[in-house]
């Protein structure tokens, strides 16, 4: 037998070779440096094929067939791949094979001939792989030759290879391929071990290892790939003889210590049970030792391989031997594995691994064998379910945080950090959490009696009856609730003042507690207790107990029970999210099509909810009537009300004014009461439900006199006040007045959204003597001179909120008066229609033209804040008004012309408006977007790219007001700092959340305090990002309705959707959708619904014409109100790992045990969102280290040239 290749052998090797034998070469020699303790120990233990069938090798002939094609073929880039045919491969892509008969007959070839069935088995490697150059006999014969062999056809290969091969290939033909290859090996390998294939021939696996073993230190990725699942697969199946061959073991031990019990021993079965168990142990010994080479040879080296698809193989793998073999497998030398790919720089990978050790957690007999693992990196799994970039990843962690908090692993400090996880932004993270806090919260409860004997709790239950025992639970939540806060929010006065201001402008409808209430009861809260009882422990008085409990023992058991005032408010806004996760709850179990419920069951228990909360609502308001924010939290559950299922309760209980008389007095006080923009909003939105519902008609009339009355109330003081005002008054005067005139000023601008603002607006500030007004005296003209005074000074956060106020009270005056001039020509259009007679009369000629004049001189007001105010944040409202102003113009005239005649819209002088844009303007509200967008992207780390007019829009926004763009750096506003174009670093508070995080990024694991530290500054950026997207998105929606109407050209239009792949899945929905011209008057952002893909949507008009008085006019409202969506946070720092051959390992540094130590694994963890051909070359290598030269030259070149 040769055992070097001769010149004719050489020759035909290299015909499989395109290129120079000099390029292949130093191609092999890649090969053999990227893995050469691979190479060198396969080829000590074989110099070719053995076996009790091996044959003699003879001397190779010519080559023939398809090596006379590669040799012979030219260099034509439209010729097809080289390929072959393979009866295993064939059945492979069969989903119907039979897999089992598949493997017998490969086993029979195999007895028959080795040297065929073992070329077969190879060229079904090479064939999975997407090769098509096959082996033939003679390199089978030559085993010494293997590697060598597997490196020429990888180099010809290379020209062909596809990233897509058939074990990752997404095409049908390839749909059974992966699951039919793993039974397809198990199935040999456990047929082997049943003829005795595998025990008794040596040649049998090792044929396969020097084969398979090359393959896998190919620098071809689906070489790599393949071979390593198939090694992984044969490992799990040695795995399941060893278990066989363990229970094979006892058996004959059993049948032989039986035996010898006995006082007469049969000896023939005792000497066949006794080379039974010779046998076994010989069989099972030789598992082990294959076992332990295959680990070594393969998982060793690819659990790090640069694929990270081949690293998430490996992990998923060494879960199942150590829950096949944990007697072997489940060590810590193993388990080690695990806790290096925590760090991963994969997502799907981290995945595996937290998946596999869910998996081996959740066996009780692992317990004790992970509590050394669990020491080591249970901080990096909590650092991981806070701050892993993947969501799927976090969530799996969640749950995995549970499984060992269950199991007593977690330290008090790890369950607050995961428990602040309630109030994060993405859904599925918290309904992780809710499961998390419920069974925390379960077991926290039962606990909470302990300090008192039976005797002692059984005597204070009874003196204290009045106390309900699920009040411990919602105690113990609130002060979950509060210890989550603080850590998620860390510090209010860290929070920057534009966030702040930017909270109170867009105030959030759904709070992130109620949200967290939410997850709450969809996890299953709601099985230990019931909200309504939530109800009683707020309305309870604890002090009344004090003479009750006067010993230190009773103190105690009423200190489980009472909630001071910090946790009302949080149970509170927790009660939102529980009356609407029940009422969720209903309506999915009867929705479903297996319904759980019956549709009578769901109305029974809908209206016993509806009850409940009717009947909480006003007692909760006069007991929390001091706090405003308890009060805007009461009010919040009126959205929750159905009030067509609240009247027919009341009509049954005979209370059919209690709504009016009763709930909406209360409402009426506390409006007049306080004068906090939380309640006045609140308000408003029970006002507006009361009135503007479809369930509300029966109420409606009685609340909108009520309304009445109250705006003009509101109305009176505001005049009060401004009486006073003279028109001109300079900065101190205005400062001086502020506070007197934004209350009622707010609370007008609320009502309007309900009511016809027009009579007031109209009236004057004061009656006059001779029974005349002039323009000047009214109530409309005063807030116009008001705004033109105040826009011409600086800006502080009073100012714009009174310019904000104003202007948002004119734009709904202009539009109630423009709405009743579509009614003015409806009803002479009828009136005309049945008696020919114009009945435009003077009278309304004067209104209208009033109207027109009025909006005209609003119109260009609005436009001269836009072009000139030093606010960015006030002429970004004014723009929005603009916009809102201009569209519902254009509305106006196209309603009334298609319903008056030509003389009517003549003397309407409906024409006389102006309707639409300069083209300066258009400019500079593109530029406001420019804006909004920049900071958007800024804050979520995105890169934009630039439109060909955005110079312009830049320019033209700057050149209007150049001395206040200069100043905008230390301009304090409300969103000038958001909005700045400064190119420069970020602030202070940014650098130093920066330090904190670099001086993080040397340790193994973030520390406790470090970990909140950074948890809080994500939350702090995505609670930003949420804000800037709604400030955003409000904007664009107003500018895409503009474009519908034909007020900004469709070039500006365009440029917004040059970056609506990269910005917020709303945008992206408010840009790609039409959106309808009428809508609600603008709200605040409220938490996403969904995740990843966040939910949001426009609605109607606020006020129906369909529930308003005939003679009421409807206001002509073209606002849209949107719900907000926010990005995940994509953390800027990856873990450490280093890179090396076509392997990628963590960066580990040598203990004094010899183990790898990992505390200098980087902490930071984030999914690297990029091509792997970026990162090697066509060999599947990293790039040398001259090209990491060329590529920081041109960085750094890039760097000078911006500076």
């Amino acid at each position: 037998m040769p055992t070097t290749d001769s010149s004719e052998n050489a020759l035909r090797r290299s015909q499989r070779v395109r290129v120079r034998p000099s390029q292949y070469t130093e191609q092999d020699s890649l090969s053999e440096n990227s893995d050469s303790d691979n190479d060198s120990r396969t080829r000590s233990k074989r110099k070719g094929p053995r076996g009790k069938n091996s044959r003699p090798r003879k001397k190779r002939g010519p080559r023939t067939n398809g090596d006379d094609n590669i040799a012979s073929e030219d260099e034509n880039s439209d010729e097809p791949p080289p390929s072959f045919d393979n009866f295993i491969f064939d059945a492979m892509l069969d989903p119907e094979v039979s897999i089992a008969e598949v493997a017998t007959e490969w086993i029979e070839s195999y007895k028959e001939n080795e040297i065929t069935a073992l070329k077969d088995m190879v060229n079904f490697i090479l064939k999975s792989c997407g090769c098509g150059i096959p082996v033939e006999t003679h390199d089978i014969e030559d085993g010494e030759s293997a590697a060598d062999t597997l490196a020429q056809i990888q180099e010809a290969f290379k020209f062909d290879a596809l990233a897509d091969f058939p074990l990752v290939s997404r095409k049908l033909e390839f749909k059974s391929f992966r699951p039919n290859l793993i039974e397809f090996y198990k199935k040999i390998i456990n047929t082997a071990s049943q003829n005795g294939i595998l025990y008794d021939d040596e040649g049998f696996m090792e044929n396969l290892k020097i084969w398979f073993t090359a393959m896998t230190s190919s620098n071809l990725r689906s070489f790599r790939h393949t071979s390593t699942l198939v090694f992984l697969t044969i490992l799990t199946e040695l795995c399941n003889l060893h278990v066989s061959s363990s229970q094979l073991i006892n058996q004959q031990e059993k049948i032989i210590e039986i035996e010898r019990q006995k006082k007469r021993p049969a000896k023939s079965r005792l000497n066949a049970a006794e080379k039974a168990l010779q046998l076994a142990s010989a069989n099972q010994k030789y598992l082990q030792v294959m076992m332990k080479d295959i680990f070594d040879t393969v998982f060793v080296h690819r659990y790090r391989d640069i694929d990270p698809r081949i690293r998430a193989e490996c992990i998923r793998e060494l879960g199942t031997w150590m829950d096949i073999l944990p007697s072997f497998f489940f060590e810590s030398q193993y388990l080690r594995y695990f806790g290096w790919l925590l760090s991963d720089i994969h997502g799907p990978t981290r995945h595996e691994v937290i998946r596999s050790l869910a998996k081996l957690y959740a066996n009780p007999n692992n317990t004790i064998g992970f509590r050394q693992f669990t020491e080591r990196f249970r901080s990096r799994l909590v650092e991981m379910s806070c701050l892993d970039s993947d969501t799927h990843v976090r969530v799996a962690t969640i749950d995995l945080l549970k499984t060992l908090r269950d199991i007593g692993f977690l330290e008090e400090d790890d369950i607050q950090i995961v428990s602040s996880l309630i109030y994060d932004s993405e859904p599925r993270v918290r309904k992780a959490v809710s499961k998390f806090l419920v069974s925390h919260i379960a077991e926290q409860v039962k606990t909470s009696h302990d300090e008192f004997n039976a005797n002692e709790l059984k005597k204070l239950k009874n003196n204290f009856s009045e106390l309900d025992d699920s009040w411990v639970i919602f105690k113990y939540l609130a002060s979950l609730l509060k210890v989550s806060q603080t850590i998620d929010q860390g510090n209010p006065a860290s929070v920057k003042t534009e966030q702040v201001d930017l909270q109170d402008l867009y105030p959030a409808r759904s709070s992130r507690t109620s949200l967290a209430g939410s997850s709450l009861w969809e996890a299953g809260f709601g099985e230990l207790c019931e909200w309504p009882s939530l109800v009683e422990q707020l309305l309870f008085d604890f002090s009344s107990l004090d003479s009750k409990a006067k010993t230190s023992t009773s103190k105690r058991f009423v200190e489980l029970y009472a909630i001071g005032s910090s946790d009302s408010l949080i149970l509170l806004e927790a009660l939102y999210g529980f009356v609407k996760g029940s009422i969720d709850a209903i309506k999915r179990a009867e929705g479903r099509r297996a319904k759980k419920i019956t549709d009578t069951d769901a109305e029974e228990l809908l209206s016993k909810i509806q009850e409940d909360l009717f009947t909480a609502i006003p007692k909760l308001l006069e007991n929390y009537s001091h706090s405003p924010e308890a009060v805007a939290q009461v009010m919040k559950l009126h959205e929750l009300l159905d009030l067509n299922i609240c009247r027919h309760y009341l009509i049954q209980t005979g209370g059919e004014g209690q709504y009016t008389n009763q709930l909406m007095d209360l409402v009426v006080k506390q409006f007049k009461t306080h004068k906090q923009s939380i309640v006045i909003e609140e308000c408003a939105n029970v006002f507006l439900k009361a009135t503007t519902s479809e369930d509300a008609l029966a109420f409606a009339d009685d609340v909108r006199n009520k309304i009445t009355d109250l705006f003009e109330d509101v109305s009176f003081a505001l005049k009060s006040v401004l009486v006073t005002i003279p028109d001109r008054l300079d900065l101190e005067e205005l400062d001086a007045s502020l506070d007197s005139i934004l209350e009622p000023l707010t609370k007008l601008d609320c009502l309007s959204r309900v009511v016809d603002i027009r009579k007031v607006m109209e009236s004057p500030l004061q009656d006059s003597e001779e029974g005349e007004s002039t323009n000047d005296t009214l109530l409309v003209y005063k807030l116009k001179h008001l705004l033109s005074n105040a826009s011409m000074y600086r800006p502080d956060k009073n100012i714009t909120l009174l310019i904000v106020s104003i202007t948002n009270l004119l734009r709904s005056y202009a539009m109630w008066k423009l709405g009743s001039l579509i009614e003015t020509a409806t009803v002479a259009n009828a009136t005309t229609s049945s008696t020919g007679v114009n009945s435009t009369t003077n009278n309304g000629l004067d209104l209208t033209a009033k109207t027109s004049d009025f909006t005209t001189d609003l119109i260009q007001e609005l436009e001269l804040i836009v072009d000139q105010s030093e606010s960015l944040h006030i002429r970004s409202v004014a723009a929005k008004s603009l916009l809102d102003l201009l569209v519902t113009v254009n509305v106006t005239i196209a309603q009334v012309s298609s319903l008056a005649t030509s003389d009517a819209i003549r003397r309407l002088r409906l024409f006389d408006l102006p309707s639409t844009i300069a083209d300066s303007t258009q400019r500079e509200i593109m530029g406001l977007f420019l804006k909004k967008e920049k900071a958007y992207a800024k804050t979520a780390k995105i890169e934009l790219q630039s439109g060909p007019n955005d110079k312009a829009y830049r320019h033209e926004l700057h050149a209007a007001n150049h001395a206040a763009e200069s100043q905008l750096a230390t301009q304090g506003g409300v969103e000038d700092d958001i909005l700045d174009d400064d190119e420069s670093d970020d602030d202070e508070d940014d650098n130093d959340e920066d330090e904190v995080l670099n001086q993080t990024q040397t340790d193994q694991v973030l520390s406790h305090d470090a970990l909140v530290t950074r948890s809080q500054r994500v939350s702090r950026l995505q609670q930003r990002l949420l804000l800037l997207d709604h400030d955003l998105c409000q904007l664009t929606a107003k500018i895409r309705v503009a474009g519908l109407a034909k007020l900004i050209d469709q070039e500006h239009i365009s440029r917004l959707t040059l970056n609506i792949k990269h910005l917020s899945p709303l945008f992206g929905l408010i840009v790609g959708t039409n959106i309808a011209a009428e809508g609600q008057k603008e709200t605040g952002p409220t938490e996403p619904v969904s995740s990843t893909a966040a939910t949001a949507a426009t609605s109607g008009s606020a006020n129906s014409a369909s529930n308003r008085p005939e003679n009421q006019a409807e206001p002509a409202n073209t606002e849209n109100q949107e719900s907000n969506a926010n990005d995940e946070e994509q953390l800027p720092d990856a873990p450490a790992f280093e890179e090396d051959g076509d392997e990628v390992r963590v960066k580990t540094v040598e203990s004094d045990s010899g183990e790898p130590d990992d505390n200098d694994d980087d902490p930071q963890i984030k999914k690297i969102e990029s091509d792997d051909e970026d990162i090697i070359n066509d060999d599947g290598i990293i790039d040398d280290n001259e090209d990491d030269e060329d590529e920081d030259e041109t960085r750094i070149k890039k760097q000078e040239d911006d500076e």
